[in-house]
């Protein structure tokens, strides 16, 4: 018996080292079909316009743009203007952007044990799926080509909702924690996704005062994401620049109207 249990423990071992190292390998494949952009991301425009303003608020005295740039409100981006002091940027950059695909990989593999727990093979097709571009799943793809804290965002969403599906209230707190301090839109969005499923799911109903208590905690963990969002409701001095800047280096982003149908739909 004691051989036929260290059997199964090396066994264990072996296929959680080699799903490890799967997952590692398409974190870089995925990285490779990118086509990632580097300094050159579709909103790096602002983005390293913020980074640079933190590091050197005299930087681009009179412009509009620039005046209006705090408006920003993501905290991810004053984590990067501290590491970018240390290191080179595009190396900040890149890093961060493997981080981001290994982490929603990890997301995946989290969901494909959650719903097939008993199929190892699910768990390596579905981070196999994940680090290709699964549109209908991700708005328009992942990988994406460029550095975005929505894709940060996106990734805790998932892992708070396989905490919730899993009746874990510390794993959702602190996951959905994390969200405010990457897009706070996408943490009122997960938000209502939770209080969806706790009004639908009769299971979940009838423990919402720990899924209560768990919202509550994942808010205070956030709270430094939502101050921030707060200070940055300041008024603009000139927001027909900043919108016509908007509409120069990404209408995509920032103007609906520009969507083709599908999308839109």
């Amino acid at each position: 018996m004691a051989s036929i249990s260290e059997q199964h423990a090396g066994n264990l071992l072996t296929h959680r080292v080699t799903l490890t190292l799967w997952i590692l390998l398409l974190s870089v494949v995925s990285l490779l079909i990118s086509g990632y952009r580097d300094v050159y991301g579709a909103n790096h425009g602002f983005q390293l316009l913020l980074v640079q303003k933190i590091n050197n608020p005299t930087l681009y005295p009179g412009d509009p743009v620039a005046g209006s740039i705090f408006s920003y409100a993501s905290l991810f981006w004053y984590g990067v203007a501290w590491l970018v002091r240390l290191f080179d940027l595009s190396a900040v950059l890149l890093v961060l952007f493997w981080l981001k695909n290994l982490l929603f990989l990890f997301a995946g593999y989290r969901w494909a044990r959650l719903l097939f727990p008993h199929s190892w093979g699910a768990w390596y097709a579905g981070t196999l799926f994940l680090a290709t571009s699964p549109s209908p799943l991700i708005g328009n793809g992942q990988p994406s080509n460029g550095l975005e804290q929505t894709s940060f965002s996106i990734v805790f969403v998932l892992l708070a909702l396989e905490s919730l599906v899993r009746r874990q209230g510390v794993g959702y707190m602190l996951w959905m924690g994390l969200v405010p301090y990457f897009n706070q839109m996408y943490a009122i969005f997960g938000y209502s996704y939770v209080l969806t499923s706790v009004l639908a799911d009769s299971t979940l109903r009838r423990r919402w005062l720990l899924w209560a208590s768990a919202t509550a905690g994942s808010i205070v963990i956030g709270l430094p994401g939502w101050l921030l969002l707060q200070a940055a409701r300041k008024p603009v001095a000139d927001p027909l620049a900043v919108w016509q800047t908007a509409e120069l280096s990404y209408p995509y982003h920032f103007f609906p109207e520009t969507w083709s149908l599908v999308p839109q739909l």
